[in-house]
């Protein structure tokens, strides 16, 4: 699972009691586990905007005898792991290695799936009911992703609506959801303003929600009845998607056997039309 697994999974079990403050410091452990794994009371408490003393309390929160037993925990659930990568991408000349690359990008693969894997299903049950509409919601910078996935789903059911546009145009195409219609919001860290709004109208509007984000912690991700994390480390510039996509490939595919023979139809009737039409072109064309 992920590299913090054990400490994450005792953040994520304790989440509905933990105060803002210790939110900030379950954040932290999540997106940066070596600051807290290999700083001091002080600098964990800097990072996350708080005091020594409360570093202190979140570790017992969270069962451990003090700051250095959780340490300690992180330290192991670190060790023999690849997150060195995140480190080694920051390094003068890493993003030109090709081993750097397979490493952080198959990290993002395995985390993302291993942790999506036991959800999955019940994913697929609500992304395949007929009597739902499905409506998809991502940010411009999952906007790729947001679309394929909406596109693909499409392919296998109908009723499915891709939001976007201006705050009116996206408030006149939610007009018609009822409660049992279902949600899936794609956003990262620092949250685009008008996917938060919109992700809140849906859930004033009684839309049952699957969110897809890099944090458990993500405001959207809290506000969900299932969520999914997704893993984005990098050995460039600019965040991976490979993760992401991933995650997007999964739902489809356990959206499609959940269907059965439903989506089989569909997708055999779209293949005839685009024959039919023309619409592709290549050496197994008529």
């Amino acid at each position: 699972m992920d590299v913090t697994e054990k400490v994450a999974d005792l953040i994520l079990a304790r989440r509905e009691t933990l105060t803002p403050t210790e939110r900030r410091l379950g954040q932290l452990v999540c997106d940066d586990p070596e600051a807290v794994a290999f700083g001091t009371t002080a600098s964990v408490a800097r990072a996350a905007d708080t005091s020594a003393p409360s570093v202190v309390r979140f570790g017992m929160k969270l069962g451990f005898q003090g700051f250095l037993d959780l340490q300690a925990a992180i330290r192991r659930d670190l060790s023999g792991r690849i997150s060195s990568s995140y480190r080694r991408a920051a390094e003068p000349g890493t993003s030109g290695e090709l081993n750097v690359w397979l490493e952080v990008e198959s990290l993002n693969v395995r985390e993302t799936l291993a942790e999506a894997w036991p959800k999955a299903e019940t994913a697929a049950a609500w992304l395949a009911d007929p009597g739902r509409r499905v409506f998809i919601l991502a940010a411009e910078q999952w906007a790729g992703p947001g679309r394929t996935f909406a596109d693909f789903l499409q392919l296998l059911r109908g009723r499915v609506q891709r939001l976007s546009g201006t705050p009116f145009r996206v408030t006149s195409q939610l007009g018609g959801a009822r409660a049992e219609d279902v949600i899936v919001t794609m956003d990262a860290q620092r949250n685009e303003r008008w996917v938060m709004e919109t992700h809140a109208m849906a859930r004033r509007l009684g839309l049952k929600a699957i969110t897809i984000t890099d944090s458990p912690f993500n405001p959207i991700a809290v506000d969900s009845d299932l969520h999914f994390r997704v893993w984005r480390a990098t050995a460039g510039m600019f965040e991976s998607k490979t993760g992401v996509m991933a995650l997007v490939n999964l739902l489809l595919d356990a959206t499609g056997r959940a269907m059965g023979e439903s989506a089989v139809r569909s997708l055999a009737r779209a293949e005839e039309l685009w024959t039919e039409g023309g619409a592709l072109k290549g050496d197994l064309a008529p």
